[in-house]
């Protein structure tokens, strides 16, 4: 009774919290044993989903659907509630043994839940991927919009947290880590990757915690990078961290993979110089960076499909259906020291939006 008082004070225990020792296989498990049930003897009576409209969406074997939350793994998955007629349009989530919508799927009621919190747990994860695919993806997207691709299940990743619900991500391609299955390669510095934040905590300075939090967390990395192209929302928030932080100056690069020294541009440089990106213009394969932009509160968010893993209502793993510039500072750093003895650089290609 004391576990259930407490419980209360807090508020309900959302899939988050309630997710912290489960596997992917015990997810799946309750969520097929639930799958079974519909319009069984054991499941007596409709089923409807509650929308905050008022609109009743019945819940049926034609209505749901197994969701992948990984690129390369067919186990990590989920099981969502979508509109009638419109696959695309995820209402829900069973997790825990119950039906979540998407926006209380992003919410905790772990006070100790707050700032940037690394993913952990397969609550996280899918919190995670929430934010990636649905929030930044569909709910946030605008046209011309450029998507991010499913996180792979082990990346590197913190989540936002602000009063209680999840504000945004960033994720980081590890030095040493793989740059795909594909290729032996592998990351010569460790990578800023994807950055999001959600449209109501814009212009709030979250942007500049995120690249101070990702420098702290690999103090010991003389170099750290940022997947090219940087968009010029991310230029602005990197140019105000590193006039606040001069000795990073030097330190912070724009990468296309993997990042040997001829793939990286010196951010701080490219700045000053009034250039864009000296990298060349990516291929298909390469990964994009989208950041919000701290003084319009614009992002340059993604736009895609929900990838569903199976048939509607079958088991995991079947085939997948289609993919549903500021003035510069007076302050003179040994940076701009070395700008004096550089020579003139080429105009280069405008980065790619």
């Amino acid at each position: 009774m004391e576990g259930s008082r407490e419980q209360n004070e807090r508020g309900p225990c959302y899939p988050v919290d309630a997710l912290t020792s489960w596997s992917w296989d015990m997810l799946r498990q309750s969520s097929e044993e639930y799958v079974s049930k519909l319009h069984s003897t054991d499941c007596p009576g409709a089923q409807y989903f509650s929308l905050l409209t008022g609109e009743k969406i019945p819940i049926r074997k034609s209505s749901v659907s197994w969701l992948s939350t990984c690129r390369e793994n067919s186990e990590h998955v989920v099981l969502i509630l979508f509109k009638p007629k419109e696959q695309q349009t995820v209402l829900a989530l069973h997790l825990n043994g119950k039906w979540w919508s998407v926006e209380d799927v992003l919410k905790t009621s772990n006070s100790s839940r707050q700032n940037l919190v690394q993913v952990r747990s397969i609550g996280e994860r899918i919190v995670l991927y929430v934010l990636n695919q649905i929030i930044c993806g569909l709910w946030e997207t605008s046209p011309g919009d450029v998507p991010f691709l499913i996180h792979p299940a082990n990346e590197y990743a913190k989540v936002f947290w602000q009063q209680g619900e999840a504000a945004g991500f960033y994720t980081v391609k590890l030095k040493g880590s793989l740059c795909d299955d594909c290729t032996s390669q592998c990351y010569q510095l460790s990578v800023l990757d994807t950055v999001f934040v959600r449209r109501k905590y814009r212009r709030l300075g979250f942007g500049l915690q995120i690249l101070h939090d990702f420098r702290c967390t690999f103090p010991e990395d003389h170099e750290l990078g940022i997947s090219h192209p940087i968009s010029p929302t991310m230029y602005k928030v990197c140019h105000k961290y590193l006039q606040s932080h001069p000795d990073e100056q030097e330190h912070l690069w724009e990468v296309e993979v993997p990042g040997y020294p001829g793939q990286r541009a010196n951010v701080w440089l490219t700045i000053h110089m009034g250039q864009n990106s000296p990298v060349r213009a990516p291929d298909s394969s390469t990964l994009t960076m989208h950041t919000e932009d701290e003084e319009e509160g614009q992002e340059r968010g993604c736009e895609g499909r929900i990838g569903v893993a199976a048939s509607k209502g079958g088991n995991p793993g079947g085939s997948s259906l289609p993919d549903i510039s500021e003035n510069n500072s007076d302050d003179k750093t040994p940076m701009e020291k070395r700008l004096k003895r550089k020579r003139k650089i080429e105009d280069f290609s405008e980065v790619s939006n």
